[in-house]
């Protein structure tokens, strides 16, 4: 039974998700809910296992890799739902959980094995956590392959480039992203850009443009969650017809499906949107801003502040008129807004956002991660935060479980900021100028 995020949550399931959480964390204990209910379909139509494992090899929405074919009688068409879900590649996959390996494909989630990794948050998710109560009890049902929570990226079509983002999620990075392997030595300086991997990537996101999947929903029939990503999914329209197939089918029952969104902001749905949008159990459009003013403009380049506070308020009154369609504030902690997390915590409450202790969202590798910051400023940060909110406390404990302190990979991080700030002629120096004093001691 799928549960509203405007139900209460009680007690007892708070107790049930600790213990869920202690049962996936014990040693040798490698399940993992998503490859028996989930499938995620990437930007360009690869498939994951989620949105932190790894592609499998040669399952890509496109039936044939004409993508980049000089051949204009190729026609591009896509596979099926179903057939990505019952390919062989996957399903071997899902075999290996059933022996309790360690799949490669969740390299990161092993890596990274406690309470904020993807494989305990995406669990515990109230999706699925049924199923893993249900394996941990030892029931069938908790290894039953059935496709009930469905991700897709629609494209990288957007119109920003989040610092924290890249080419796989935004068609804007597709350029400074060419320009930063250039200046990083990645890439030869004197190739063309239409022949580079980045042009290409963003060339092969046109897989959405093939009408024929959008009307696809022969595996539907257990899907309580839908969840659709981006690029921005307010600008690709193309996903509009597939919840009108769905409400109009005489199969599926609509109100018992969750549309979960992430956006940056910029959009608000129109009046025809709203009314599909309705159609459904819940909506949940997670709003992905994870600063304020001119620190935001810098981190979600080029959005304007004035402009999605504005949306943020709108966003907020159809809270208040809505039975169906819920928002949230999603931020994600990183290194460039780890400094100030109390100053955007009151400007969110000030607009009427509460962040509560389910805002899990970390930049959990790569140099944006914040725990590449030396000991000395962790341990300030952690002790200014662990007194704090919901939120700031869920922070310190993830401060915590930094690895190692490592100069060079601090010193790589701050390198490759400033190399993008040079191409985007900003400054994190000077946007973020207390932190960078504290850093530059260590760099």
């Amino acid at each position: 039974m799928i549960k509203s995020i405007k139900e209460k949550i009680t007690d007892k399931e708070i107790t049930q998700k600790q213990k869920v959480i202690n049962w996936l964390l014990k040693e040798n204990n490698n399940y993992c809910a998503m490859p028996y209910r989930h499938m995620a379909i990437e930007s360009n139509g690869d498939v994951r296992p989620c949105c932190m494992g790894t592609e499998f090899p040669g399952i890509n929405i496109k039936k044939q890799n004409t993508i980049f074919s000089n051949n204009p009688t190729q026609v591009k068409k896509v596979r099926s739902i179903d057939s990505l879900l019952n390919d062989p590649v996957r399903q071997k996959f899902i075999d290996s959980f059933d022996k309790n390996f360690k799949h490669p494909a969740c390299n990161t989630c092993w890596k990274d094995n406690n309470r904020h990794s993807t494989r305990v948050h995406f669990s515990t998710h109230p999706s699925v956590i049924e199923t893993t109560i249900a394996a941990m009890n030892n029931q069938p049902e908790g290894r039953t392959r059935k496709l009930t929570w469905l991700e897709i990226k629609p494209g990288n079509r957007c119109n920003l480039k989040c610092r924290i983002c890249g080419v796989h999620n935004s068609s804007q990075w597709t350029k400074d992203s060419f320009e930063f392997d250039k200046q990083l030595g990645r890439t030869d300086k004197n190739k063309n850009f239409k022949n580079s991997s980045q042009f290409k990537y963003t060339q092969s996101c046109e897989w959405i443009d093939d009408k024929e999947f959008w009307h696809d929903i022969d595996s539907f029939d257990d899907i309580n969650q839908i969840h659709i990503m981006g690029g921005e999914p307010f600008m690709v329209l193309e996903h509009f017809t597939l919840l009108e197939t769905l409400i109009s089918s005489k199969k599926i029952d609509t109100k018992k499906i969750k549309l979960v969104y992430n956006t940056n902001g910029t959009y608000f749905p129109t009046v025809d949107q709203l009314r599909v949008l309705e159609n459904f159990f819940e909506v949940l459009i997670h709003i992905s801003i994870d600063d304020i003013e001119k620190r935001f403009e810098y981190q979600r380049h080029p959005a304007n502040w004035k402009e999605v506070k504005e949306n943020l308020k709108k966003y907020q009154q159809l809270n208040k008129n809505s039975k169906v369609i819920y928002s949230a504030i999603d931020p994600t902690v990183s290194i460039y807004n780890i400094w100030w997390i109390p100053e955007i915590e009151k400007e969110f409450n000030n607009l009427g956002y509460t962040i509560g202790d389910g805002a899990i969202h970390f930049v959990l590798s790569g140099s944006n991660d914040c725990r590449l910051l030396p000991p000395q400023i962790l341990d300030y940060l952690t002790k200014r935060y662990i007194a704090g909110t919901p939120w700031q406390k869920n922070i310190a404990k993830y401060l915590k479980t930094a690895k190692p302190y490592d100069a060079k990979k601090l010193s790589n991080s701050i390198k490759k900021i400033n190399i993008m700030d040079s191409i985007r002629k900003e400054s994190f120096a000077d946007i973020n100028s207390e932190l960078y004093r504290w850093i530059q001691p260590y760099i």
